[in-house]
């Protein structure tokens, strides 16, 4: 695997603002093909960290480079004017579904959802008109084809974060980023999350994109193909975790 892999690169990237202190120093690479989880005891970190991929945010220190470009106002900025544009080009980093910043109508269905997203992401001049014939067989791609003619609002958890997976990866952007927690998703159960976990795996190569998303389970995280700490809490809940399995597994052999 070589560096030209690597589409999401942070090193000690910090957030805060008027106060309010988000992540910090955070580092972590993410590939394509790959999956990359984010792990905090507090979701707004991750949460933010992950708008700040998609150039919602910027960090104020460290570096967070998406895709070759600088993102972390402290880098970007170093004489009158910026010498790389302050948010990843159009098209590079597809984001799912996060309240209050990327809703979707929730009295539309899933198929019509998609359907638009599709539309709006197609490359102008292209036959764009055209995706809805093409968005069963993508929504078979995130097994939730089955719930297609149902409204937004009708879907439990589960197939909330499946059509969050599905509107991020529409159009195969180089990063994917997707909150498992987030407050519109609802409380996705254990077994259901660790599936989730394989899902995105398996959409990451499909689409040969760099999927990165964020869960409160460190049991998800390590699901991953790499998962990463934001703060001392969640690394020492990544290690419990990881060595209760070692002992089970002696314990099982």
């Amino acid at each position: 695997m070589s560096a030209a892999d690597i589409v999401v690169a942070a090193r000690d990237a910090s957030y805060s603002i008027a106060g309010y202190r988000s992540f910090e120093f955070a580092t972590f690479e993410a590939r394509i093909g790959r999956t990359c989880a984010l792990l905090s005891s507090e979701p707004a970190c991750s949460r933010d960290l992950l708008l700040a991929i998609a150039g919602f945010l910027r960090p104020v220190s460290g570096s967070l480079e998406v895709a070759g470009v600088e993102l972390s106002s402290t880098r970007a900025f170093r004489g009158k004017r910026p010498h790389r544009a302050a948010v990843p080009p159009r098209g590079t980093v597809g984001i799912g579904i996060f309240a209050a910043v990327a809703d979707v109508p929730t009295h539309l269905t899933v198929e019509e959802v998609v359907t638009r997203e599709m539309r709006l992401r197609a490359p102008r001049g292209a036959a764009g008109r055209a995706a809805g014939a093409d968005t069963l067989d993508y929504l078979a791609s995130f097994n939730i084809a089955t719930q297609s003619s149902r409204r937004v609002s009708q879907l439990g958890p589960r197939d909330r974060a499946r059509l969050s997976t599905a509107l991020a990866c529409v159009g195969s952007p180089q990063v994917a980023v997707i909150d498992l927690g987030d407050p519109f998703i609802g409380a996705l159960s254990h077994d259901d999350a660790l599936a989730l976990a394989g899902e995105m795996g398996a959409a990451a190569r499909t689409f040969g994109l760099a999927l990165v998303f964020s869960s409160p389970d460190p049991a998800v995280a390590c699901a991953a193909d790499r998962s990463f700490a934001l703060d001392i809490d969640a690394s020492e809940a990544l290690r419990t975790f990881e060595g209760d399995m070692e002992d089970s597994e002696v314990s099982a052999s």
